[in-house]
């Protein structure tokens, strides 16, 4: 039998309390809260009463699901569904879903990416943005015939989209031509893209992947900005392909 329901509307979910060593760790009772006093960093069971053993405070969600029976994770969450936790302090539910009656795209999409409040879908070729009616998709991108898109991202006001053998483009709008920039740094070739925080600094970095076995990083991959690690970071070897990255509470994992 559960330890706790929860009802939002007519759904009830059930929950079990935490379990160390087949037993329970706390019991479950009435009482008033008593707020934690404010601190600069996650309180400690000094800060409370005696009597009141538990005490956590989350405000950061971007380790994503998995945490399990225990608070041991400071940024990783038990279970969720359709919310986006990449940005820090934020819980930010998903789009509404629409069914569209026109305007379908006739192309297979491969990816999907949501950008300052707005859906995006891609095929090989192009990128498209959902009206601002909710009723079409509108084409904002062609990379070209020449050309196949790899992956779609965003990174701090950006949005992007990597090619095969192109440059990969950006575009702080997302709109219509001349709205997408084609990178002309160097080694900005781009098949797979994470954004990861960075372990010495405050900025969250840019992972970029280049088959088949090359990593870089930035903190600013505009034109005419620092651009990408010179030299790269290598992940097995050359006859093994990245085919994911992958980010962890702990550094970044890259599938091969």
């Amino acid at each position: 039998m559960a330890d706790i329901s929860l009802t939002i509307g007519a759904e009830t979910k059930l929950f079990d309390l935490a379990i160390e060593d087949r037993q329970k760790l706390f019991a479950t009772r009435e009482e008033p809260i008593i707020p934690i006093r404010a601190l600069s960093d996650v309180p400690s069971y000094g800060d409370l009463p005696p009597e009141r053993i538990l005490a956590f405070v989350q405000n950061n969600w971007r380790g994503g699901m998995g945490q399990k029976d225990r608070f041991n994770i400071l940024d990783m969450y038990a279970e969720g569904q359709s919310i986006d936790t990449r940005e820090p302090h934020q819980i930010i539910l998903g789009p509404l879903i629409n069914t569209l009656t026109n305007g379908e795209i006739s192309a297979t999409i491969v990816f999907l990416e949501f950008f300052e409040g707005r859906e995006y879908a891609a095929s090989t070729r192009y990128v498209y943005k959902l009206a601002v009616d909710k009723l079409g998709w509108v084409e904002v991108l062609d990379v070209g015939a020449g050309d196949t898109i790899e992956c779609m991202g965003h990174y701090d006001g950006y949005i992007y989209a990597g090619c095969t053998t192109g440059k990969y483009f950006y575009s702080d709008t997302g709109d219509l031509a001349p709205a997408w920039t084609q990178s002309t740094l160097d080694n900005a070739v781009m098949h797979e893209i994470c954004v990861a925080p960075s372990f010495t600094a405050t900025k969250d970095i840019l992972v970029l992947a280049t088959r088949p076995n090359i990593v870089r990083t930035a903190v600013a991959p505009l034109n005419g900005q620092a651009g990408w690690t010179d030299p790269p970071y290598y992940v097995g070897d050359e006859y093994s392909n990245i085919t994911s990255i992958i980010r962890r509470v702990s550094p970044t994992r890259l599938p091969i």
